[in-house]
């Protein structure tokens, strides 16, 4: 025979009852000899090229066949391609030539949706969907196609308007399915410390992702290149940064509170005697305090985040941090003295020439009114009517 009794079944009969057909190692050598010389033969007509998706899903069995024919393939005209996203899953290939695709640039992004498209949307549209894709080219067509079946870039029945923001836009199943793959093709250990750094919610440099996951440089840089081959983070301007938003979503879905107040403290803690010289750090931060309920805290980083509007001439969300710095006043009297009040009241009315009546903060009225017969509330109030009424 040349085949055994399961390649048999398998080939002639049904592939379900094949695999109740148990096979040795002997069978399994036979099948593999005929299967590669029946592929050399077809070399000979024409060159081959196999195309294999997901390798990391590949069985031992068929590991072992691709070691079989490896020696041979080099000197024949047959190429076997693997598209792996975990490389460790077949660690025992042998053979193997290793190419790393990088994800499309800017430029190449534009090129390939003008040719998906048939024509050239507007920069900032594609330059939305290269963040959005991580210049994965898969990625990149799929969210073309649902943005075009939900019509949300198609109008009417050919006319594109690429006049979109994609910020909050979700990404379908599909795509949301790999990007679940890719975290858990990491090992046990990186996907524990991915796990922490998810929560971290602030611009991720290499000296505060060491602090939090308390590891050395020989163990951060390992961890990162398995977050990179995973491609779940990448480095970007001396920054770690996760390639999709979805993934450190994904983690604080499932993070409990106790783990949230932990990683709260640790940053806070890290940052407690740094210098911070960027608006994102600050509101990270003021979130971390709020988890925590750190009313010093919550208050430092809101004028930190106030001090730093102003230095930017944003007058208008000054106003808004301000009000919700008095909101804090007033909640939490007993753990702030009056003369901080009575500072950020003056604040206030430094500020209030840009309020409108839509920029003071809803919770802030009723906080307001909450209070008793007092100066401070008829300091604000009065503030405010003269404001609004100055016109």
């Amino acid at each position: 025979d040349v085949i055994s009794d399961k390649l048999r079944e398998y080939l002639f009969e049904s592939e379900d009852s094949a695999l109740d057909i148990a096979q040795g190692k002997s069978e399994l050598d036979l099948d593999f000899a005929t299967a590669s010389n029946f592929l050399f033969r077809l070399s000979e007509e024409k060159p081959l090229i196999f195309t294999i998706q997901k390798g990391e899903y590949l069985s031992a069995e068929v590991i072992r066949f691709l070691n079989y024919i490896s020696n041979e393939i080099s000197s024949r005209p047959i190429m076997i391609v693997l598209s792996i996203n975990d490389p460790r899953s077949i660690q025992g290939l042998v053979h193997a030539v290793e190419v790393t695709l990088q994800p499309l640039s800017l430029d190449k992004t534009i090129k390939y949706v003008s040719k998906l498209l048939s024509q050239k949307p507007n920069d900032e549209f594609v330059k939305q969907l290269w963040k959005r894709s991580n210049g994965n080219p898969w990625f990149v067509e799929q969210i073309l196609i649902d943005l075009t079946k939900k019509r949300i870039i198609l109008k009417g029945s050919d006319h594109f308007d690429f006049n979109v923001n994609l910020d909050n836009y979700k990404l379908p199943p599909e795509l949301m399915l790999d990007i679940k793959e890719k975290i858990e093709h990491l090992s046990e250990d990186s996907y524990k410390k991915l796990q922490k750094l998810a929560l971290i919610k602030t611009p991720l440099n290499k000296d505060l992702c060491k602090y939090v996951l308390n590891i050395d440089d020989k163990e951060f840089f390992f961890f990162i290149k398995d977050c990179v081959d995973s491609e779940v983070m990448k480095e970007e301007n001396d920054k770690k940064v996760f390639t999709f938003k979805e993934i450190p979503e994904y983690f604080i879905e499932k993070a409990d509170k106790g783990a949230l107040e932990d990683i709260s403290q640790t940053i806070l803690t890290f940052y407690h005697d740094k210098p911070i010289g960027d608006m994102n750090t600050l509101k990270a931060l003021i979130s971390h305090a709020e988890i925590i309920g750190d009313i010093i805290a919550i208050k430092r980083f809101n004028y930190q985040y106030l001090n730093l509007l102003i230095d930017e001439n944003l007058y208008e969300k000054a106003f808004e941090v301000i009000s919700q710095i008095i909101k804090i006043d007033f909640e939490n009297q007993n753990e702030i003295s009056i003369v901080e009040r009575i500072r950020d009241l003056f604040k206030l009315i430094e500020l209030s020439e840009w309020a409108s009546d839509s920029s003071i903060n809803e919770s802030l009225r009723k906080t307001i009114m909450k209070l008793g017969n007092s100066t401070e509330k008829d300091f604000i109030l009065g503030s405010y009517y003269m404001q609004h009424n100055k016109y």
